[in-house]
Protein backbone atom coordinates (compact mmCIF):
# COMPACT_ATOMS: atom_id res chain seq x y z
CA UNK A 1 0.00 0.00 0.00
CA UNK A 2 1.54 3.32 -0.80
CA UNK A 3 2.15 5.63 1.71
CA UNK A 4 0.03 9.25 1.91
CA UNK A 5 1.43 12.11 1.83
CA UNK A 6 1.20 13.91 4.71
CA UNK A 7 -0.93 17.63 5.21
CA UNK A 8 0.12 19.86 7.88
CA UNK A 9 -2.31 22.12 9.71
CA UNK A 10 -1.52 24.07 12.46
CA UNK A 11 -3.58 23.95 15.77
CA UNK A 12 -4.28 26.93 17.95
CA UNK A 13 -3.70 25.54 22.63
CA UNK A 14 -3.56 27.28 25.20
CA UNK A 15 -0.81 27.31 26.99
CA UNK A 16 -1.47 24.95 29.86
CA UNK A 17 -2.73 22.70 27.48
CA UNK A 18 0.38 22.89 25.50
CA UNK A 19 2.72 22.51 28.35
CA UNK A 20 0.60 19.31 29.15
CA UNK A 21 1.08 17.62 25.56
CA UNK A 22 4.72 18.48 25.78
CA UNK A 23 5.00 17.13 29.06
CA UNK A 24 2.82 13.81 27.78
CA UNK A 25 4.71 13.48 24.99
CA UNK A 26 8.35 14.01 26.56
CA UNK A 27 7.11 11.00 29.12
CA UNK A 28 6.12 8.72 26.42
CA UNK A 29 9.84 9.45 24.69
CA UNK A 30 8.43 11.29 21.19
CA UNK A 31 10.55 13.14 19.17
CA UNK A 32 8.27 15.61 18.12
CA UNK A 33 4.70 16.49 18.61
CA UNK A 34 3.57 15.10 14.96
CA UNK A 35 4.50 11.75 16.35
CA UNK A 36 2.73 12.42 19.39
CA UNK A 37 -0.80 13.47 18.38
CA UNK A 38 -0.23 11.27 14.88
CA UNK A 39 -0.40 8.51 17.60
CA UNK A 40 -2.98 10.18 19.83
CA UNK A 41 -5.47 10.36 17.19
CA UNK A 42 -4.76 6.89 15.79
CA UNK A 43 -5.62 5.50 19.61
CA UNK A 44 -9.10 7.70 19.24
CA UNK A 45 -10.24 6.29 15.95
CA UNK A 46 -9.29 2.40 17.30
CA UNK A 47 -11.50 3.47 20.36
CA UNK A 48 -14.02 4.41 17.68
CA UNK A 49 -13.67 1.45 15.82
CA UNK A 50 -14.24 -0.67 18.81
CA UNK A 51 -17.37 0.77 20.55
CA UNK A 52 -19.25 0.48 16.94
CA UNK A 53 -17.98 -3.11 15.65
CA UNK A 54 -20.55 -5.81 16.65
CA UNK A 55 -19.27 -9.00 19.08
CA UNK A 56 -16.48 -9.09 21.13
CA UNK A 57 -12.69 -7.95 21.34
CA UNK A 58 -10.44 -10.34 22.78
CA UNK A 59 -6.93 -9.25 23.69
CA UNK A 60 -3.94 -11.67 25.15
CA UNK A 61 -1.96 -10.19 28.12
CA UNK A 62 0.66 -12.30 29.54
CA UNK A 63 1.67 -11.27 33.18
CA UNK A 64 4.89 -12.40 34.76
CA UNK A 65 5.35 -11.98 38.35
CA UNK A 66 7.08 -12.78 41.35
CA UNK A 67 4.90 -15.18 43.31
CA UNK A 68 6.91 -14.40 46.84
CA UNK A 69 5.33 -10.40 46.28
CA UNK A 70 2.75 -9.97 49.26
CA UNK A 71 -0.63 -11.16 48.29
CA UNK A 72 0.56 -10.37 44.36
CA UNK A 73 -1.63 -13.65 43.33
CA UNK A 74 -4.68 -12.54 45.79
CA UNK A 75 -4.86 -9.28 44.43
CA UNK A 76 -4.53 -10.67 40.54
CA UNK A 77 -7.47 -13.22 41.51
CA UNK A 78 -9.38 -10.29 43.63
CA UNK A 79 -9.41 -8.48 39.61
CA UNK A 80 -10.32 -11.28 37.80
CA UNK A 81 -13.27 -12.35 39.92
CA UNK A 82 -14.97 -9.21 39.89
CA UNK A 83 -14.01 -8.19 36.04
CA UNK A 84 -15.38 -12.37 35.58
CA UNK A 85 -17.47 -10.89 32.36
CA UNK A 86 -14.55 -9.46 31.29
CA UNK A 87 -11.38 -11.51 32.14
CA UNK A 88 -11.24 -15.04 31.65
CA UNK A 89 -7.21 -15.51 33.31
CA UNK A 90 -4.55 -18.15 33.63
CA UNK A 91 -1.49 -18.05 35.97
CA UNK A 92 1.37 -20.16 34.69
CA UNK A 93 4.50 -18.93 35.09
CA UNK A 94 6.15 -17.38 38.23
CA UNK A 95 10.01 -16.22 39.20
CA UNK A 96 11.05 -17.57 42.34
CA UNK A 97 14.06 -15.49 44.25
CA UNK A 98 16.65 -15.67 41.96
CA UNK A 99 14.86 -14.69 39.00
CA UNK A 100 14.54 -18.00 37.56
CA UNK A 101 11.22 -18.47 35.75
CA UNK A 102 9.35 -21.54 37.21
CA UNK A 103 5.77 -22.85 35.70
CA UNK A 104 3.05 -22.64 38.46
CA UNK A 105 2.55 -25.84 40.76
CA UNK A 106 5.16 -27.49 38.83
CA UNK A 107 8.99 -28.84 39.33
CA UNK A 108 9.81 -27.83 35.78
CA UNK A 109 11.58 -24.71 35.05
CA UNK A 110 10.80 -23.03 31.97
CA UNK A 111 14.03 -23.22 30.04
CA UNK A 112 13.68 -26.95 30.29
CA UNK A 113 10.69 -26.95 28.02
CA UNK A 114 12.37 -24.67 25.93
CA UNK A 115 15.27 -26.46 25.88
CA UNK A 116 13.11 -29.36 24.34
CA UNK A 117 11.99 -26.67 21.22
CA UNK A 118 15.15 -25.91 20.78
CA UNK A 119 17.27 -28.99 20.93
CA UNK A 120 14.52 -31.27 19.40
CA UNK A 121 12.06 -29.03 17.46
CA UNK A 122 9.45 -30.03 19.60
CA UNK A 123 6.13 -28.28 19.09
CA UNK A 124 4.13 -27.98 22.14
CA UNK A 125 2.01 -31.39 21.70
CA UNK A 126 5.30 -33.21 21.74
CA UNK A 127 6.50 -31.27 24.77
CA UNK A 128 3.09 -32.15 26.38
CA UNK A 129 4.28 -36.04 25.73
CA UNK A 130 7.18 -35.97 27.42
CA UNK A 131 5.83 -33.86 30.36
CA UNK A 132 1.78 -35.60 30.19
CA UNK A 133 1.43 -33.54 33.64
CA UNK A 134 1.89 -30.20 32.32
CA UNK A 135 -1.29 -28.79 30.02
CA UNK A 136 -0.91 -27.20 26.73
CA UNK A 137 -1.81 -23.68 27.86
CA UNK A 138 1.62 -24.22 30.82
CA UNK A 139 3.37 -24.87 27.44
CA UNK A 140 2.66 -22.29 25.52
CA UNK A 141 2.70 -20.21 28.94
CA UNK A 142 6.37 -20.88 29.02
CA UNK A 143 7.44 -20.89 25.05
CA UNK A 144 5.68 -17.13 25.18
CA UNK A 145 7.90 -16.21 28.41
CA UNK A 146 10.65 -17.85 26.61
CA UNK A 147 10.13 -15.68 23.14
CA UNK A 148 9.78 -12.32 25.76
CA UNK A 149 12.79 -12.86 27.39
CA UNK A 150 15.27 -14.30 24.51
CA UNK A 151 17.91 -12.88 25.14
CA UNK A 152 18.27 -13.67 28.67
CA UNK A 153 17.14 -16.77 28.54
CA UNK A 154 19.73 -17.81 25.29
CA UNK A 155 22.30 -16.27 27.25
CA UNK A 156 21.29 -18.93 30.19
CA UNK A 157 21.53 -21.25 28.16
CA UNK A 158 24.77 -20.36 26.56
CA UNK A 159 26.58 -20.70 30.11
CA UNK A 160 25.42 -23.19 31.09
CA UNK A 161 26.60 -25.22 28.35
CA UNK A 162 30.09 -23.50 28.63
CA UNK A 163 29.85 -24.76 32.30
CA UNK A 164 29.28 -28.28 31.40
CA UNK A 165 31.94 -28.08 28.52
CA UNK A 166 34.41 -27.07 31.36
CA UNK A 167 33.43 -29.68 33.18
CA UNK A 168 34.00 -32.13 30.81
CA UNK A 169 37.55 -30.69 29.64
CA UNK A 170 38.90 -31.28 33.08
CA UNK A 171 37.18 -34.38 33.78
CA UNK A 172 36.58 -36.70 30.21
CA UNK A 173 34.91 -39.63 32.55
CA UNK A 174 31.86 -37.72 33.04
CA UNK A 175 30.62 -37.34 29.86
Amino acid sequence: MPQERAVRFTVSLPARLMRTLDRLRAGRRYGNRSEFVRDLLRGELVKEEWAEQKGETVAVVLLVYDHHTRLLADKLTDIQHHSFADIAAALHIHLDEHGVAWIDNTKVKVIEVVLDKLAHGSSPEEIHFQYPHLSLAQIHAALAYYYDHQVELDAEIQRCWQAVNKKCARNSAIC
